[in-house]
């Protein structure tokens, strides 16, 4: 799977989580008019779109790269781990 289907997957489930809770936030009053739901739903896009529309947000913003992030996280451990010397390096035996 490509990283943009895995970035767009990402964010489409966060999307399902702000539905779901929207509409059952408007169900649980009492309402269940298809209408006052659908409204849920649509207003459930607002959470999603404020992290796309900021670029500093590391998982979905706009000037976001997956690959280069991933990467610098897999290096930032692997320095970590070199530096506590619980993870063995190249030269190691």
């Amino acid at each position: 799977m490509s990283q943009t289907m895995k970035n767009a997957k990402a964010l489409l489930s966060s999307y399902g989580r702000s539905v779901i809770a929207a509409v059952l936030a408007v169900y649980m009053t009492g309402n269940t008019s298809p209408s006052d739901l659908g409204k849920a739903g649509i207003a459930a896009l607002l959470p999603p779109l404020l992290r796309w529309a900021t670029p500093s947000d590391k998982a979905f913003g706009r000037g976001h790269n997956p690959s280069e992030s991933s990467n610098s996280k897999l290096e930032t451990v692997h320095r970590e781990l070199r530096r506590s010397r619980s993870w063995p390096s190249a030269g190691d035996g």
